[in-house]
């Protein structure tokens, strides 16, 4: 597991994949979570797939781009790849 935060964390895991034997993972703010070092969202915002909104209302200076810029462009990216009308 590595919990380096974005996009440190993803550079690390693309970069060490070939040379350890073993699976990594990105699992951002899971060890923050698991400190106490971040409050959860309330149950239902969990249960609805909205943490992220609420980890926007906690952070927004630092998380608005990412969230509101770079998620939806990877999105794209991947339906165009899906759509095969961009190369994997």
């Amino acid at each position: 597991l590595v919990g380096l935060g974005c996009p440190r964390q993803e550079t690390f895991v693309h970069a060490m994949r070939p040379l350890l034997p073993m699976p990594l993972l990105a699992v951002g703010a899971a060890f923050d979570y698991h400190a106490g070092i971040l409050r959860r969202p309330p149950l239902w915002m969990q249960k609805h797939g909205w943490e992220w909104l609420w980890r926007l209302g906690l952070e927004p200076a630092r998380l608005w781009r990412r969230y509101l810029i770079l998620n939806p462009h990877y999105l794209l990216i991947l339906m165009a790849q899906w759509a095969r009308l961009r190369p994997a």
